[in-house]
């Protein structure tokens, strides 16, 4: 497909593909599937920073385009009215549209599918039945972007605008570990085909590769920290994983 698709209503290119396959465009819902009002932490203000141009005050989930008075809408809607023809923005009233990527993903085999839900957490599906496998993965403070699982189908790693990404055992759904490399906001997650080796996309478009390898990162805390970490820095990093030393010599 020529790029002359490319974004064309206000949104990432993740939601914008739901007009290739569905000619609408998705919304917030209720448990229902009525349009709701998501909260208010998952709100967009694209509206630059004060003193910026383009570093928006605050990166999230949803607009209301059918509103003059929410922030970025009232822009777009003058441009549109000031056209010499008629031109619909296609804003349901009281509708909040997707402005990023929704994080979604199948496993290896296509058996299970991870996608970000409410409450800035994920939730994993069974394929064949449709139903999700509880529980759902808590732990972001703000919206999933990206998910991907290994290559082993065993670890699904998830990335938030929060700026962390967190690795979860696909089996127990418990938390494996987080990892942070100070991206702000997290675009974008991927194994490579060798299952150790997870890459990570920011906002501002840096690339970190991350070893994925639990023994490894034990051995590497201890020559970092030359000391056993406590139980709750080992929480913080390695989930709800058995505690034990990192410097067993120690």
């Amino acid at each position: 497909m020529s790029d002359n698709y490319h974004q064309p209503v206000m949104g990432g290119t993740g939601p914008d593909s739901f007009l290739i396959g569905f000619g609408q465009y998705p919304f917030f819902t209720d448990s229902g599937g009525n349009a709701a009002t998501p909260p208010a932490s998952d709100i967009y203000n694209p509206n630059p920073q004060t003193g910026t141009l383009n570093l928006y005050t605050k990166r999230a989930t949803y607009f209301n385009c059918s509103d003059p008075a929410a922030p970025g809408s009232q822009a777009i809607l003058s441009y549109l009215s000031s056209l010499p023809y008629s031109v619909s923005s296609s804003c349901e009233q009281s509708h909040f549209y997707p402005a990023v990527n929704h994080g979604q993903g199948f496993n290896p085999d296509g058996t299970l599918l991870a996608m970000s839900t409410r409450e800035d957490s994920v939730t994993i599906w069974n394929v064949k039945s449709g139903r999700p496998l509880p529980p759902v993965l808590y732990g972001h403070t703000q919206s999933v972007s990206s998910v991907d699982f290994r290559r082993d189908g065993k670890v699904l790693a998830s990335g938030s605008l929060d700026g962390d990404i967190r690795l979860w055992d696909v089996e127990t759904h418990e938390l494996l570990g987080t990892l942070s490399a100070q991206q702000k906001a997290i675009k974008n997650v991927a194994f490579s085909p060798q299952k150790e080796l997870l890459a990570s996309v920011g906002e501002d478009d840096s690339i970190v590769l991350w070893e994925v390898d639990f023994e490894g990162w034990s051995s590497r805390a201890c020559r970092l920290a030359n000391r056993n970490l406590t139980p709750k820095e080992w929480g913080t990093y390695f989930g709800n994983r058995p505690y034990r030393k990192t410097c067993p010599s120690l």
